[in-house]
């Protein structure tokens, strides 16, 4: 069964993410995807950021490896700024 499936063993944080995801209400606030994970899982590295982002329609605003960077710190800051500043003026307008 592919990743994502109730038969493996990195399933659960993908269908709790699509549990959560569910509502209309939820969804709507969702503005995009932060991935974060450990290379050490292969093929399955970043994929349900992706696919959550696949499926919502949203982008992947930053994929982050465990354990982060300095480099991995400025960049999410950087994101983040950039995020609150189109969404405050999406806000303004």
């Amino acid at each position: 069964m592919r990743w994502g499936g109730r038969d493996e063993p990195h399933a659960r944080p993908l269908l709790l993410v699509r549990r959560r995801a569910r509502p209309a209400r939820n969804r709507g606030l969702l503005v995009g995807v932060t991935g974060s994970g450990n290379r050490s899982l292969g093929r399955y590295h970043q994929h349900a950021a992706r696919e959550i982002a696949t499926r919502s329609g949203r982008p992947v605003l930053l994929e982050l490896e465990l354990p982060g960077t300095p480099g991995d710190v400025a960049q999410a800051q950087r994101v983040l700024a950039d995020l609150a500043g189109a969404l405050a003026h999406r806000h303004a307008s």
